[in-house]
């Protein structure tokens, strides 16, 4: 699985973020923003001109490159580039601590769509503790990222932040879920 998806990754989020750092470092903000919505463009018309289907992680991508693009440059701001991201990880952690309380927890929900009921059966009561669980553990980091990248996005200067904040937040996840 981490073959087919780290590729997918690299292109649909390292590399815009990458194209962000130095297209501000050479032409600005617009520049930065022009470069990562060229980045993509690139990426989905490559997989065109090979025979394969649109990426709907690109998709994505764009569609989030284009709201935080164009209200990083209305408010002049590189600093509101990095702020919807953040924002949405925090809602997204949310969500998910809510959804531990509930019959049907989200993190059980791709649980079922990942693992085949013939390896670990969710329904039984020892798994469902243990998804709940996952479910409030997984919120609870996004949420603590969330605030982490906050703090960060008000100290470390954007192009800083954008390089760090990808490790970062890795580092904190694997920290958890060790």
């Amino acid at each position: 699985m981490a073959r087919r998806a780290v590729p997918g990754l690299l292109v649909s989020a390292v590399g815009p973020a990458a194209c962000f750092i130095g297209g501000r470092q050479l032409w600005g903000l617009a520049g930065g923003v022009a470069l990562a919505l060229f980045w993509n463009g690139a990426a989905q018309l490559g997989r065109i001109m090979r025979g394969q289907p649109y990426s709907g992680i690109l998709l994505v991508g764009l569609i989030g490159l284009v709201m935080r693009g164009t209200l990083a440059l209305a408010l002049n701001s590189a600093r509101m580039y990095l702020m919807p991201p953040t924002v949405v990880t925090a809602i997204t952690g949310a969500a998910y601590v809510c959804s531990g309380f509930t019959r049907a927890p989200l993190v059980a929900r791709m649980f079922t769509e990942l693992v085949p009921p013939s390896v670990a059966d969710p329904a039984s009561p020892r798994w469902r503790r243990a998804l709940r669980r996952g479910t409030i553990v997984y919120g609870t980091e996004q949420i603590a990222v969330a605030i982490l990248s906050l703090v960060l996005i008000d100290r470390m200067a954007p192009t800083t932040y954008a390089a760090v904040h990808p490790v970062v937040s890795w580092v904190f996840f694997g920290l958890v879920a060790a």
